[in-house]
């Protein structure tokens, strides 16, 4: 009886059309099932940043359509985020709950993150946040032309088995210098990318979500890398991509480079994304490894801005659970590593910003608090540990970042001290004290790296860690070099200075070389074999020349150090063209040191039967870098240098190589880059305005 009126009951309702309740949530809360204030924008995506995904009007999530039927693309990234039918005529993105109307945030630029600005005040007094939108027939002709751009640029990207042996080279060669790059995400945007139908894209690029549309930038500068890079005994492998016989490998990176920066240009500065941050970041490392280095830097400045757009500034400031609250991804592991890849992408930009700021003396566009951004790090692992787990022990858990963040903790963290100490208003003392503090905390940080970022652990506890050699003596090539941009705006006025950044530029000198002996032949190298060696053998040897008398016992291993210096340089020529320009101009600097220490009597020159020259205070043959005027140079006057040199601005050899020795040209063109330097570099005075010790 029971059973029976049981089954009756389950038949009623069952047959009852169930009740349609009215959704009293935004798009966003309703989908992550939390109570909505029914703001526009409400508090939960104010809180997390998307207020432009603070929707009233519920759709169903759709992902895209192709001929074939539904497909799941978007498990992990954002792109299925958006609603996208490929057979309407119009996009249906959810930017809006008035398709015809547009943000004041889009048009007047008021940032939707600050809770007590314009925008703010306009929802506590009740007033609209759209305006009229721009007219339909404007918006199409602007749509038409883009859309027929942004096809033209997609068709420069390479068949599909051509990108996917690019990316396999990308992930086992370049991308451990940054670790910006998640390859489980790429694999899954690229498989999502692959699956947009070309309807869609005939559309234009804002008939698809934001993460979809600028995902080829980052595809582009990804592919440009490994183009760049690849190493030689492989580059067989793409002949295929090359149109013209006497094509080479780096031409066809810097076309992918550059189709992959027009498409990030021509999508503007709204609706902003991590993929184009990345992008942004990666262009910037392409144009200093090709010799761009001030474009580079502007570059890096608009990156910043995108990153700041999009909230990254705020890493440091926020709690682990309200940075994951506010994540766009759906299970709480692709929260968290979505949250670790904001958080190591500010990092990264943060140190390239203090980097190019300290070496080409421009000024800093961020900040970090240490300790706040270390805890955040900490947090995170902790929680990966806890939801993911490691076995194996710490040499599972190494990482290319490991590397970048115990450099950080050693002695990245002080470049934005270095770079206000120079000009702070504050006395000599002050500022000798301030360096020797910051001098002996990244010594005493050195005594207690791990014993798996020691460059002499010759443990094979991480053996099956391909990169991790060179990521040994990377660090300790930036440490060091930390330590030599601390010291060298003052060698000219305090001698202690003077003595530890030339121990630090012999340290740099030795690491390079290592781990230039470790670099396999590739098609092309990066700067970060190039930058170093040119500064630290341009500091020797402007302090043996200005101060003869001073660390004559590390005379021999110093000129020893710049000789080698050179020959790397002289193999890198062929397939780097900073290094053939930095050639150049430590040639000539080195020309000046020995024909000075010859004539000061500290250096004296045997000939050997067979008419070669060889130093006894070191193992150099001199004839082999001084070239065809070395006899002139000989025989003419060192020149008339400064009696106060406290007074001569500290040498900034990267600056002035790249920025004055090519100022009217606006980039470097291979012709420039290739040519032998010009007669008058070579004389006393105007030699030594280009590397900026005598003011004009």
């Amino acid at each position: 009886m029971l059973s029976n009126h049981s089954s009756e009951f389950g038949g009623l309702v069952e047959n009852q059309p169930r009740r349609k309740r009215p959704v009293v949530s935004c798009n966003e809360c309703h989908r992550r099932k939390q109570k909505c204030d029914r703001l526009q924008p409400c508090a939960n995506c104010t809180k997390r940043d998307k207020m432009h995904l603070c929707v009233y009007t519920h759709v169903q999530e759709e992902p895209f359509l192709d001929s074939g039927g539904v497909q799941d693309l978007g498990r992990a990234s954002n792109f299925s985020s958006w609603a996208i039918d490929s057979q309407s005529d119009q996009p249906q993105l959810r930017t809006s709950s008035d398709s015809h109307q547009q943000s004041v945030s889009n048009y007047l630029g008021y940032s939707g993150n600050h809770t007590t600005g314009t925008l703010a005040l306009m929802r506590m007094a009740g007033m609209p946040e759209h305006i009229p939108a721009l007219s339909h027939q404007e918006t199409t002709n602007q749509n038409s032309v883009m859309a027929t751009r942004y096809k033209s640029l997609i068709r420069q990207l390479p068949p599909q088995r051509h990108i996917e042996v690019l990316l396999r080279f990308f992930f086992s060669e370049v991308a451990w210098y940054y670790d910006i790059i998640d390859q489980a995400s790429i694999t899954e945007q690229l498989s999502s990318w692959n699956q947009v139908p070309y309807s869609t894209i005939s559309q234009g690029p804002f008939s698809l979500p934001p993460d979809a549309r600028t995902f080829p930038a980052l595809l582009f500068q990804l592919l440009a890398h490994a183009l760049l890079f690849l190493p030689a005994k492989d580059a067989h492998v793409l002949n295929q991509l090359k149109y013209v016989p006497d094509m080479a490998y780096a031409d066809l990176a810097i076309e992918y480079s550059d189709a992959g920066s027009a498409i990030a240009s021509m999508l503007g500065n709204r609706n902003t994304t991590l993929a184009k941050v990345q992008a942004g970041l990666l262009r910037a490392s392409f144009q200093k490894s090709t010799g761009l280095v001030a474009e580079a830097w502007h570059t890096l400045g608009g990156t910043i801005r995108d990153a700041q757009e999009i909230g990254l500034h705020c890493v440091g400031s926020v709690s682990l659970d309200d940075a994951l609250d506010r994540s766009d991804a759906i299970s709480p592991s692709n929260c968290l590593r979505d949250v670790g890849m904001r958080t190591k992408l500010w990092l990264m930009l943060h140190l390239w910003d203090g980097h190019m700021g300290v070496v080409l003396g421009r000024p800093m566009s961020t900040k970090v608090d240490f300790n706040s951004l270390m805890s955040l790090f900490e947090d995170i692992e902790g929680r990966e540990e806890l939801t993911q787990g490691h076995e194996g022990g710490e040499s599972q858990r190494l990482t290319p970042f490991s590397f970048i963040l115990c450099g950080y903790r050693t002695a990245y963290r002080y470049l934005q001290d270095i770079h206000e100490l120079e000009s702070s208003g504050s006395s000599s003392q002050d500022k000798q004290q301030t360096i020797e503090r910051i001098h002996a905390a990244i010594t005493d940080n050195m005594r207690c790296l791990p014993e798996w970022a020691r460059a002499k652990n010759n443990s094979n506890e991480y053996c099956h860690h391909p990169w991790l050699p060179a990521a040994r003596e990377t660090l300790l090539t930036e440490v060091h070099f930390t330590l030599l941009a601390l010291h060298r705006p003052f060698i000219f006025s305090i001698a202690s200075s003077r003595d530890k950044a030339h121990k630090a530029a012999l340290q740099i000198l030795a690491s390079q070389d290592r781990l230039f002996s470790m670099t396999e032949p590739r098609e092309y190298l990066p700067f970060n074999l190039v930058f170093a060696t040119f500064d630290a053998m341009v500091l020797i040897a402007t302090i043996y020349i200005l101060f003869p008398n001073e660390n004559l016992e590390q005379l021999d291993a110093s000129l020893r150090s710049i000789e080698w210096g050179l020959r790397r340089l002289d193999a890198m020529k062929t397939c780097n063209k900073m290094a053939d320009l930095a050639f150049d101009v430590v040639q000539a600097l080195y020309t000046k040191l020995v024909d000075h220490l010859h004539s000061g009597g500290r250096l004296h020159l045997q000939v050997d039967p067979d008419g070669s020259s060889v130093q006894q205070s070191a193992s150099i043959t001199p004839e082999l870098f001084l070239g065809a005027s070395s006899g002139e140079l000989a025989a003419s006057q060192f020149g008339v240098l400064p009696q106060n040199l406290a007074a001569v601005p500290p040498p900034q050899p990267l600056h002035d190589l790249v920025l004055q020795t090519f100022s009217g040209s606006g980039e470097l063109s291979v012709e420039q880059l290739s040519r032998q330097p010009p007669q008058n570099l070579l004389d006393d005075d105007e030699f030594w305005r280009l590397i900026g010790y005598i003011p004009d």
